[in-house]
């Protein structure tokens, strides 16, 4: 049976971060959607979210960081001009690919050799990453090629009741999805234009190609 937590209360997440801490999965809101999260470095928990979005092994997952050293340990660092893009737009809207580490799991990529890291903007989202105190794996909460649920029951009508816990901050709005920019190439390619335009990132990286 899924609980259902508001997210007003600290000891809803609280909850969440010992769940995922244990291997479990949860959902709770982002900035953007409800989002299904597992610690990055728990196979067993990411194998988990797989089965219950039923997703396919090959797409690769976003990771939720809370900090540019965070970043940095899982990624190759870039050149100083991204980093000081990233200062402008995290926390926020965009996901940036980078070259990962050897270390990162081959599941989470999809076996790309680029990872995808996000530092939303939800101050909840990233006292979670702190509380856990490790990166976090994190999908829309749905089935996939199923629409998003807006609210929180029916995110745990969408995933069944192998899902442990979702945080209900109410219904979501019609936002944008995450920008999301491949800067492992050379230059740069925008992958998918959502809440930050071509234009708006082109202002601090030039060079940035669609």
């Amino acid at each position: 049976m899924t609980s259902i937590l508001p997210s007003n209360e600290n000891s809803s997440w609280k909850e969440a971060a010992a769940l995922l801490r244990s291997g479990s999965v949860v959902a709770f809101p982002t900035d953007t959607v409800y989002g299904l999260g597992a610690i990055m470095e728990d196979s067993a928990a990411v194998e988990k979210l797989f089965l219950l979005k039923k997703r396919p092994k090959d797409k690769a997952i976003v990771v939720f960081i809370a900090s540019l050293e965070m970043a940095w340990q899982l990624v190759i660092p870039p050149s100083t001009k991204v980093q000081a893009l990233l200062n402008n737009f995290w926390p926020g809207a965009l996901t940036a690919i980078f070259p990962k580490r050897s270390s990162i799991p081959e599941g989470i990529t999809g076996g790309r050799p680029g990872l995808g890291l996000r530092m939303p903007n939800c101050e909840r989202c990233l006292n979670l990453v702190r509380e856990v105190g490790q990166p976090l794996a994190v999908t829309s909460a749905n089935l996939s090629n199923e629409p998003t649920p807006k609210t929180a029951v029916g995110v745990a009508q969408a995933l069944g009741k192998e899902l442990p816990l979702v945080i209900d901050s109410g219904a979501t709005t019609d936002i944008k999805p995450s920008s999301v920019v491949d800067f492992a190439a050379s230059p740069p390619v925008l992958l998918r234009e959502g809440e930050l335009s071509l234009e708006k990132l082109k202002e601090h990286l030039p060079t940035l190609n669609q």
